[in-house]
């Protein structure tokens, strides 16, 4: 696979190792994050800030140019354990949020979408 990739939740454990192996495969990486507070720095990535990530996210300048997705953005069960109700607190974001990228990369042509 050639060409551009984004990654979601780049900030993350698992996107933040993408992102390192990729610039090195030759590929283009843009890094999605929804913090610029969780903007790090890496050699070779372009970073794109969408914010909170939900239904209403724009995607748009993120994926402008994209062919792939790599999503690995998500709240974890770590982050709301003590919530009584943790799936209201995953919902917007890891059901509704990820509906909300696929269809704007969809709609953008981008040729694969990887969920994790």
């Amino acid at each position: 696979m050639s060409g551009r990739i984004l990654t979601t939740g780049a900030s993350g454990f698992v996107g933040r190792a993408l992102c390192s192996l990729s610039p090195g495969q030759g590929r283009e990486v843009r890094a999605g994050v929804r913090s610029l507070s969780l903007m790090f720095s890496a050699h070779g990535l372009n970073r794109a800030f969408v914010g909170e990530l939900g239904a209403g996210t724009d995607w748009s300048d993120a994926l402008e140019g994209v062919d792939c997705v790599i999503n690995c953005a998500a709240l974890t069960y770590s982050m709301y354990k003590t919530e009584s109700n943790a799936l209201s607190a995953y919902r917007p974001v890891n059901v509704a949020g990820t509906q909300r990228l696929a269809e704007q990369a969809a709609a953008c042509g981008v040729q694969r979408f990887v969920f994790f």
